[in-house]
C-alpha cells in the first residue's frame, strides 16, 4: 500500500524536473540580462555589501568523537517504553510508591554514526590495536590493512570506523550475508570479499576453506605483516567497549538506579 502510493504520488517526477529545468533555464538568462543591465548603469562596487559576511560556521563532532564520545550531550538518548508494558504492570504500578514501580527504557543505539552499538566494539578494537602499534607493519611506518571476519552488522562499522581512522578494511563474509549488508560495508569504504569465492584468490593459503571465520586466521597468520586481525570473538577490547562505553552511559544516565538489563544478540559478536 505505502509502495502503491509512493508510485502513484511521484510518478510524474520526470514531468516536473523537466519543466523545473526549463523554468530554471529562463530564470538564468533573465538574470544574466538583468546583471548586464546594472553593470552598465552602476558602478563596479555599487551592488556589494557595505560589510564583509561573516563565514565562520560551527563546529560538529566527526563519527569517531561520537561513538562512546566522553560527552553525555553525545551519548545515545534512552526513551521512556513503560506505556508499552501490559496492564499487569500498570496495575501493579498504581499499587505501589513511586520509588518500587517498573520503568522500562530503551537505549538508542541505532543514533550511533553507523546506526548500531557494533560501532562501539569496532572503535574500542581499532583505536586500542592502533595504540599498541598493531596496526603498522615490521618497518613502523607503513600500515596494515584491517581484515575482519563478520556475517554483516560488525563489518559495517569496521568499515566506518577504520576508514575514518585512515586504514584499508577488509571484510570477510559469506554469500548468506545480505545485499545490504554488502551494499552498506561497501559504502562504508570496505573492501568486501565472499567467503565462497575466496580459495580461488588465494589457492596456496586457504586451499579449500570457504568458513569466513577461519580464513581470516589463515590469512593473517600467512601475511602477518600485510594484515591486521581484528578476531571479534576472541578479541578482549570488544566486550571493554561496553562495559567503558554503553554500561557506563546507562549507569550515569539512570543515576545508578538500573535493575534488570536486557539486548539481543546474534552470532554474538557484538
Amino acid at each position: 500500500m505505502i509502495y502503491q502510493s509512493f508510485n502513484q504520488r511521484f510518478y510524474s517526477i520526470p514531468k516536473i524536473l523537466d519543466t523545473f529545468s526549463r523554468n530554471n533555464v529562463a530564470h538564468t538568462k533573465r538574470a544574466r540580462l538583468a546583471h548586464t543591465v546594472r553593470q552598465n548603469t552602476e558602478s563596479p562596487i555599487s551592488h556589494l555589501p557595505s560589510s564583509p559576511l561573516s563565514l565562520a560556521m560551527a563546529s560538529f563532532p566527526t563519527p569517531l568523537e561520537l561513538i562512546s564520545s566522553s560527552d553525555p550531550a553525545h551519548w545515545t538518548k534512552l526513551v521512556d517504553l513503560t506505556v508499552q508494558l501490559p496492564a499487569s504492570v500498570h496495575a501493579f504500578n498504581a499499587s505501589v510508591p513511586a520509588l518500587s514501580r517498573i520503568t522500562l527504557l530503551g537505549k538508542c543505539e541505532f543514533a550511533n554514526p553507523g546506526m548500531s552499538h557494533k560501532d562501539r566494539i569496532a572503535k574500542t578494537m581499532l583505536e586500542r590495536a592502533e595504540a599498541r602499534g598493531d596496526l603498522l607493519g615490521l618497518d613502523g611506518t607503513t600500515k596494515k590493512s584491517i581484515l575482519a571476519a563478520s556475517s554483516g552488522n560488525t563489518g559495517c562499522s569496521l568499515a566506518l570506523v577504520g576508514s575514518a581512522m585512515g586504514y584499508e578494511v577488509i571484510v570477510i563474509t559469506d554469500s548468506k550475508c545480505s545485499e545490504e549488508k554488502r551494499a552498506h560495508i561497501r559504502s562504508n569504504g570496505a573492501t568486501l570479499w565472499l567467503a565462497e569465492e575466496l580459495p580461488s584468490q588465494f589457492p596456496e593459503e586457504l586451499g579449500k576453506e570457504t568458513d569466513y571465520m577461519a580464513q581470516e586466521d589463515l590469512l593473517a597468520a600467512a601475511f602477518p605483516d600485510r594484515y591486521y586481525s581484528v578476531n571479534q570473538y576472541g578479541n578482549g577490547d570488544n566486550t571493554d567497549a561496553h562495559y567503558g562505553g554503553t554500561g557506563a552511559e546507562i549507569w550515569e544516565q539512570t543515576n545508578g538506579s538500573v535493575t534488570h538489563f536486557v539486548m539481543s544478540g546474534s552470532t554474538g559478536g557484538t
